[in-house]
């Protein structure tokens, strides 16, 4: 299957971490002293990153402190438990996995939504904010502006929430039009790091062409994410993540029918190619495997991916069979299974055309063990 290694550096997709890095609890600091519990950092290249990300991050501080009100405002999310603001201005699937576009491409891509379309899309996004209506059985997809607001005032959440939430939807234009500013401004700071950033891209480019060239780089990513869907046409990608440094991710365009539409995309950290191993499988010890279990529950604490994982426990599932069953479209379900799949909750895997997901319990009770001893003792 042909590969392609990408040197380009996508500055709105690091844009948009970059703006959630600065509206976390945590920042470069805190992911230094977390992966330092389980790692040497002390390699030169390794040293050389996080000199970068933290010279990135305090020019990011000194150019946009004055827009962190907004800041916060779009892209803070709470521990799992509520979806980012921006995820209703975006719409969530409008950029997710379109790797390499610009916000003209975005903005084109929202200002040609129909009405229908646009109360779709944000009453799935409602949902899945902290999955907190009252009531979620029969519900069904909204279509108009009532259904938004009804679906709204369902919800257990403050009035001022509320009400938030009814402002992005009835203002998207102003909404949107903040959100670019915040992430062209981002795309600035990141651009006056274009020198750092296209060594580390040059970097990251070297050292998986050159594992490309001894092993089979596809399969070594499939085992590590554990992916099996067979062979995409159109081959695949792997695209360097500079801001969330130590993540993963993958995304497939293909159809129910086992179609595929374009080339399989993976998201690898500079991290993993520079001493940090990339991989979700067991073997992890003390801290190594706090860190992980952490994640873990983070993503456990989201209900949308807590019912996925127990829709899938003992039976595999395609994407749209569970967009059916969670009220969702299976644009969403990628969403999700993108964490699910970094930390090796989910396993994917291709049958009679489809691509199926099912739980991988063996890594899930490997970690609520590891809890139970800690915790418990027993």
């Amino acid at each position: 299957m042909q590969g392609n290694i990408i040197q380009k550096i996508d500055y709105i997709s690091e844009a948009f971490s970059l703006l959630g890095l600065l509206a976390s609890d945590e920042g470069v600091a805190e992911l230094e002293r977390s992966l330092g519990k389980k790692y040497d950092l002390s390699g030169a290249r390794l040293r050389e990153i996080f000199d970068l990300l933290g010279q990135i991050e305090q020019e990011a501080h000194r150019r946009l402190d004055d827009s962190r009100e907004d800041i916060e405002y779009y892209f803070y999310e709470k521990d799992g438990e509520t979806e980012a603001l921006v995820e209703f201005v975006l719409l969530g699937e409008c950029w997710h996995g379109f790797i390499g576009d610009s916000t003209e491409d975005i903005k084109k891509s929202l200002a040609s939504m129909t009405e229908e379309e646009y109360c779709r899309l944000f009453g799935e996004r409602l949902f899945l904010y902290g999955s907190r209506i009252l009531d979620s059985s029969g519900i069904e997809r909204d279509r108009t502006s009532g259904d938004v607001m009804r679906r709204i005032l369902r919800m257990k959440l403050a009035d001022a929430e509320k009400l938030r939430l009814q402002e992005v939807f009835w203002e998207p234009e102003r909404h949107r039009k903040c959100v670019f500013g915040l992430l062209e401004r981002a795309a600035g700071v990141l651009r006056h790091f274009e020198a750092e950033l296209t060594r580390e891209a040059e970097q990251f480019y070297d050292y998986w062409k050159g594992y490309e060239e001894s092993q089979n780089l596809r399969s070594f990513l499939t085992e590590k994410l554990g992916i099996s869907i067979g062979e995409n046409p159109y081959g695949y990608e792997v695209y360097p993540a500079f801001i969330s440094a130590n993540a993963a991710g993958f995304f497939c365009d293909v159809s129910d029918n086992g179609e595929f539409h374009r080339a399989d995309v993976y998201r690898l950290g500079i991290l993993f190619s520079a001493g940090i191993p990339l991989g979700t499988g067991s073997g992890r010890e003390g801290a190594a495997m706090e860190g992980h279990a952490l994640d873990v529950l983070k993503l456990l604490s989201d209900r949308s991916k807590f019912e996925i994982l127990s829709y899938i426990r003992d039976k595999s599932a395609y994407g749209s069979e569970l967009a059916k069953h969670l009220d969702l479209t299976t644009a969403t379900i990628s969403h999700h299974m993108g964490g699910l799949l970094g930390k090796g909750l989910v396993e994917l895997e291709k049958e009679n055309n489809r691509i199926f997901y099912r739980a991988n319990t063996e890594e899930i009770a490997e970690v609520l063990s590891w809890c139970q001893r800690v915790l418990t003792g027993k």
